[in-house]
């Protein structure tokens, strides 16, 4: 499956930028500026074409946010991780 993710502000660990976004295979295949035609030649082979204009894109990002169901007030204690209910994102919105 080949997904195409245009218009959004690609935000990674060191910037922000304006950026298209090619997934193949669940996995970022590659990154390209808007204006360098690349995401035109993507999209002729692409399965699907999400339009993030005004959106935030975090390509790889997780959400790591679990409940561990540990109980509040008392000493933290180690406990069985249900860390595989994460999302996964690319898109996440403002």
């Amino acid at each position: 499956m080949r997904t195409v993710i245009t218009g959004g502000t690609v935000v990674t660990a060191d910037a922000a930028s304006p950026m298209d976004v090619l997934v193949q295979d669940e996995k970022v295949a590659a990154l390209a500026a808007g204006f360098s035609g690349l995401s035109e030649t993507w999209q002729e082979a692409a399965d699907r074409v999400v339009d993030a204009t005004g959106k935030y894109v975090v390509p790889g990002g997780i959400d790591a946010h679990t409940h561990m169901e540990m109980p509040f007030g008392e000493p933290c204690r180690p406990t069985r991780s249900r860390q595989g209910r994460g999302r996964q994102h690319g898109v996440a919105r403002q």
